[in-house]
């Protein structure tokens, strides 16, 4: 029976989004107008989250996993704010906003949104769990986002308050998926905390919510005066005490960072010794990390256990669909394993995201060669070796193939 915990921002190409009115909401009719998606683009990573209006100037509150790589644990990358304006509509994504503060232990954040504007907030200092004892066991709760199920307008999903967790953590049966995380929960339509991941086991759910009393206990914690009111006015760079938890852009773990570059230097050296051990180190810090899952299933492709490779690669995938050398690496071991009609189709599907990517192109040649179709070997290799192609020249001898692909591709490279 296996057991899995899954952070729920959602990996995806964004899509682009604009303004609204400007009051305090305590009320169903309003709740929905505080709730807004959070988007976050570095690199190849396109993700998207949920968060709550908390003040009128725009400061948003929302997982730290929402606005950070799933990588190194940096938050180097934009921040957008979708506004919600209505329930039959997609929201407004014409926001950008500023990290404030973060803290990758307790998966918070804080941004605020660029903007001169006043916002429709939930005022969060009304929350009727303002401690542990407060939670009502089986209370109504309802919980807005946007998760990555059901479209693109905004979700409402209701359950109850089914406990505590050892870190008072709320859980419940409401249902919670990808993209909810950083959105609002509320239990009569006062706000109770952040639905943040949830635990899977089998055909069973629970989803758990960082509650308000651990909010306001953070938020009181990195103050460097004491303030009356949650609003960005009050919570910013002047008056947040950074430091190793409390952070802004930077890694909480800078040695982490070598661990990767390590790994990264031994799998091109081709140097597996000991370093199954390192992998497992930094799976433990990382565990939603693609790159990640890409190494360890390059670690397996060199010790030649392609079939496990593959496992891994597949997780990649998973966790970044826009992880093209992953992709490209499960094509590889794919043909190593003579499925090479797969890593056909695998390597077309690298060359539609990224047209120019030579080594797809090359591959694409392996493949078409061990099918025995010739025709695409031709224009396929006059592209790779022309002048104007990236890489030029290329030394390949067309009517041999080498079914040791890494080793073809890392001579390319």
């Amino acid at each position: 029976m296996k057991k899995i915990l899954i952070a729920l921002s959602t990996v995806a190409i964004l899509t682009g989004c604009g303004p609204k009115e400007t009051k305090q909401t305590n009320n169903s009719e309003g709740v929905y107008k505080t709730i807004v998606k959070v988007t976050y683009e570095y690199n190849d990573t396109a993700a998207w989250g949920s968060g709550v209006v908390i003040a009128s100037d725009g400061l948003v509150v929302t997982n730290n996993h929402v606005i950070s790589e799933d990588d190194y644990g940096s938050s180097l990358g934009n921040i957008g704010v979708c506004l919600t304006k209505s329930i039959s509509a997609e929201p407004e994504c014409n926001y950008k906003a500023e990290l404030i503060v973060r803290n990758e232990d307790l998966d918070l954040a804080l941004v605020k949104i660029i903007s001169g504007e006043n916002f429709d907030f939930m005022d969060i200092q009304e929350s009727p769990y303002e401690k542990p004892e407060d939670v009502e066991l089986g209370a109504k709760i309802s919980v807005y986002g946007y998760p990555g199920v059901g479209g693109s307008l905004i979700t409402l999903t209701t359950g109850v308050v089914s406990g505590l967790d050892l870190k008072q953590n709320i859980k419940t049966d409401t249902e919670i998926n990808h993209g909810n995380s950083g959105g609002g929960a509320f239990a009569q339509d006062k706000f109770i905390g952040i639905p943040s991941f949830y635990i899977s086991e089998s055909a069973d759910k629970l989803g758990y919510i960082i509650p308000y009393y651990t909010i306001s206990k953070w938020i009181d914690g990195i103050v460097k005066n004491s303030i009356k009111k949650i609003n960005a006015e009050n919570i910013n760079s002047d008056n947040i005490e950074y430091g190793i938890d409390n952070l802004k852009n930077d890694t909480a773990d800078k040695a982490l960072i070598e661990k990767f570059n390590e790994v990264q230097r031994r799998l091109q050296e081709n140097e597996y010794n000991g370093l199954a051990d390192r992998l497992n180190e930094i799976q433990e810090k990382r565990p939603q990390s693609p790159l990640v899952y890409e190494y360890i299933g390059m670690y397996y492709s060199g010790v030649g256990d392609c079939k496990t490779a593959l496992d891994y690669f597949k997780i990649s995938i998973a966790l970044n669909p826009n992880k093209i050398s992953a992709l490209g690496n499960y094509g590889v071991c794919l043909m190593n394993l003579n499925r090479t009609e797969e890593a056909l189709k695998v390597f077309e599907d690298v060359l539609n995201q990224d047209p120019e990517n030579r080594t797809a192109i090359i591959n694409i040649q392996f493949a078409y060669n061990k099918l025995g179709k010739g025709e695409f070997t031709y224009t396929g290799m006059s592209l790779a070796t022309s002048k104007n192609y990236p890489g030029y020249p290329i030394k390949f001898n067309i009517n041999k193939y080498d079914s040791n692909v890494e080793t073809v591709q890392a001579q390319l490279n």
